[in-house]
């Protein structure tokens, strides 16, 4: 469709030169200069249009990409797939072009540029543990990849071993302090009747009840080498993994509590940068990119506006200290 458009233009302004040509033939002192058109007499053959389609074709790769990862949605466990997917799709071209290929530079170009963005994926944590705890993904991806004995999948397993045992220990400390809170009886007959007797069936059963189940020992090994079978279709829906912790939670209790915060981890600084717009312009008016600091100082400006901070001079003040 956009050949076509671009076709149709460049033909108007060559007929348009064609009548000025005609008419200056007409005249007298037509000892002028050629008309030449807007694109200086330019025309595109069907050759030409495909010699333009084939770099624009293996180009769109990288506009879907950012299409998929754009958008109010849980993007974050999708990014190191398709970094490593796209590796691998240009890694299998590279080989099979020869040297001499007018796309083999752009094959060269792409890969680099594509390696660059995987190392830069993979040095974030958040990144690869919302891809560990995709259940589609898991460690298998890693593996497939980079093979069982990589330094990336040996990191992998330190990584979410680390997280599992940091939730344990909360999960503990939590439980721990709820079963050292005293109970205060405020009816005087509650503590001579023989019903509430500690030692009773019934009061022995209530505080089996309130006990925390203790984390299984090796509930993250489960979890990892569980046989799960998904459809193609899921393992690219950006809302499935989500979807399966909900149903599953009860199999994997401290796992689905770090899947529950990894898996909202966004994938693009447009999803960041929508989070936070609603603070965009309140310590400064210059918002520029959605660095670290400005970041930092949008958050903290919708924290203020949260709490009733007022809108004078001092607020200003601290935000520019941010």
């Amino acid at each position: 469709m956009e050949h076509q458009v671009i076709d149709k233009i460049l033909k108007d302004d060559q007929e348009s030169v064609k009548k000025s040509q005609r008419k200056s033939r007409n005249k007298k002192n037509s000892a002028t200069k050629p008309n030449i058109g807007i694109f200086n007499d330019v025309s595109f053959y069907p050759v030409d249009w495909q010699d333009i389609e084939e770099p624009n074709s293996e180009l769109k790769v990288f506009v879907k990409l950012t299409e998929d990862m754009e958008g109010d949605h849980p993007s974050g466990a999708h990014v190191i797939p398709k970094y490593l997917e796209v590796k691998e799709d240009l890694e299998e071209k590279t080989n099979a072009a020869a040297e001499s290929d007018a796309l083999y530079p752009m094959y060269c170009a792409m890969s680099k540029r594509v390696k660059k963005y995987l190392e830069e994926a993979m040095a974030c944590d958040s990144l690869v543990l919302a891809t560990i705890h995709h259940p589609c993904y898991r460690i298998s991806l890693f593996t497939l990849v980079y093979g069982q004995d990589s330094i990336e999948v040996d990191w992998c397993n330190k990584l979410i071993q680390g997280e599992f045992t940091r939730i344990k220990e909360t999960v503990s400390t939590q439980a721990t302090s709820l079963q050292k809170k005293p109970t205060t009886s405020t009816n005087p007959k509650d503590s001579t009747s023989g019903s509430t007797d500690p030692k009773g069936l019934m009061a022995r059963l209530a505080s089996l009840n309130k006990k925390t189940p203790s984390a299984q020992e090796h509930e993250i090994q489960l979890y990892l080498s569980a046989n799960l079978m998904f459809q193609p279709k899921d393992i690219t829906h950006h809302g499935f993994a989500l979807r399966w912790w909900k149903k599953h939670c009860h199999l994997y209790p401290n796992v689905a509590t770090l899947a529950q915060s990894y898996l909202a981890t966004s994938a693009s600084s447009c999803s960041v940068e929508q989070l936070f717009s609603a603070a965009s312009d309140v310590c400064n008016n210059s918002r520029g990119s959605m660095l670290p600091k400005t970041m930092s100082q949008s958050v903290s400006s919708l924290m203020w506006l949260r709490e009733g901070v007022p809108l004078t001079g001092a607020f200003d003040t601290a935000g520019k200290h941010l």
